[in-house]
């Protein structure tokens, strides 16, 4: 992740962490956003990550016994 990464960085540098980078700067940056900004890149993170679950499910659905 990127320790220099604040509230001022636009929204491209955030879209450039994978997943769980994002979910790290969320954690440790919270204080930095109000409510609804925080709800926000939170929820904005939850479907990012089920995606990256679909993503990682989506090879086994297909395996044929």
């Amino acid at each position: 992740m990127k320790p220099e990464l604040k509230k001022n960085q636009t929204s491209s540098e955030l879209s450039k962490m994978n997943v769980h980078e994002f979910g790290i700067y969320i954690n440790e940056n919270y204080h930095l956003y109000s409510d609804d900004e925080l709800n926000e890149l939170t929820n904005t993170w939850r479907k990012e990550y089920e995606n990256y679950l679909i993503q990682k499910i989506k090879p086994l659905i297909n395996i044929k016994i």
